[in-house]
């Protein structure tokens, strides 16, 4: 009885902490209960759902990390992972903070997590559920005010068309669309209605053509795939202007459509891009690009890879995965921007010393030789001023 009533003063102290909170500062905070507790959180999805929940002024990445470290230092997430370079990778919400947040969350109905079949998702802006996701998207319900559903369920259903239809026809005015690890075997119809959409993560392991009526959203800011492997995209993916972040296990981008000369000037985030892709009319109409991983026969396309990277002036974070077993990466060919700050290189077995080239890169501070990328017997730096800045190597 004592634990128990300690745990239900420290709720009430929790929640007064959320309540005292700076109004900017609630909104994320209580957000954080869309997350499963105790569960990791990836720190880049949290900034991107805060992003598309229309949260971060001028949809600044940098805003959400300043606000994330102040939720950090309140207590009111703790952090699991840190990158090699010290940035947070993965946080997460402990228990009894989490349950102070869905008592206020659902008290205010900010956010609602349903738990049974006649509760109303009316005056409801966010949704999300830990199971039965089946069972929710065939419910009779229809909802305008609806902004957010996020599907945090372990179990990989599998989804019906249909049911997928009529979901999007019910929630017409969703700006943020997880289906989580719910498997489909298409794209699902319908889906190309939902106009206001900015956050998209789909689950469709057989999908290996993204089909043009994507490119009606217009306004989609990230789009995750992250089981998809895309070895074709329509050109009309060049028009969607928003787009900031694209995951996948593979996507292969079109050459930009002749006469054509827009660019993608918001899309900052990239992976894994197959190197086909990487040409330097493709890679030129990525201005902004600051994270990308490459990953397929680097040695097959080489060329245009090698060649290309120097296009990407803001570029700070680059991985390099080569997938071909028969051929060697020669990095010494390589043109890497000199905005880079961090390199990781996977089965690229390198036979020359990587170091006398790569020393020369004014700001890098993290390089990462993964498995199977240098099957040399030494690494040595031949110049005095080599690395100025280099804080990491692993």
């Amino acid at each position: 009885n004592y634990v128990q009533g300690e745990a239900i003063l420290t709720v009430w102290r929790q929640i007064y902490s959320v309540m005292e909170l700076p109004f900017h500062l609630k909104v994320y905070c209580i957000y954080l209960c869309v997350f499963c507790p105790s569960i990791e959180i990836s720190t880049r999805q949290l900034c991107q759902l805060w992003i598309a929940e229309g949260f971060i002024p001028y949809n600044s990445e940098e805003t959400a990390e300043y606000y994330l470290k102040e939720l950090i230092h309140r207590g009111f997430i703790q952090v699991s992972k840190r990158r090699a370079g010290g940035t947070i990778k993965a946080c997460y919400v402990p228990s009894l903070v989490y349950y102070s947040l869905l008592l206020v969350a659902e008290k205010t109905r900010f956010v609602l997590m349903p738990n049974k079949e006649e509760e109303s998702l009316a005056t409801v802006k966010r949704c999300f559920i830990l199971e039965d996701l089946i069972e929710f998207i065939s419910l009779e319900q229809s909802d305008m005010y609806l902004q957010s559903f996020l599907n945090h369920s372990s179990e990989s259903d599998h989804l019906a068309l249909i049911d997928c239809e009529n979901f999007c026809e019910n929630f017409k005015y969703l700006r943020v669309l997880n289906w989580g690890s719910a498997v489909l075997d298409q794209f699902p119809p319908g889906l190309e209605n939902l106009f206001l959409l900015k956050y998209l993560q789909l689950n469709i392991p057989t999908l290996k053509c993204l089909p043009l009526l994507i490119c009606t959203l217009l306004n989609l800011e990230t789009l995750e795939m992250p089981a998809g492997y895309i070895d074709h995209s329509p050109e009309g993916i060049w028009m969607m202007q928003k787009l900031m972040h694209l995951n996948f296990d593979s996507i292969t981008l079109p050459a930009p459509p002749k006469n054509y000369s827009s660019s993608l000037k918001n899309l900052i985030f990239i992976s894994a891009l197959h190197p086909s892709s990487c040409t330097p009319d493709i890679l030129s109409r990525l201005p902004t690009v600051q994270t990308l991983r490459i990953s397929g026969d680097l040695s097959h396309y080489h060329s245009g890879v090698s060649k290309s990277l120097c296009e990407l002036h803001k570029l700070e974070c680059l991985k390099l995965v080569n997938g071909s077993k028969l051929s060697r990466m020669v990095l010494s060919e390589y043109q890497f921007p000199p905005s880079l700050i961090q390199l990781s290189l996977s089965n690229t077995e390198l036979m020359e010393d990587p170091m006398p080239m790569l020393e020369r890169l004014p700001r890098l501070q993290v390089m990462k030789l993964k498995r199977n990328s240098y099957f040399g017997r030494k690494l040595a730096c031949v110049g005095s001023g080599g690395f100025p800045e280099l804080q990491v190597l692993t």
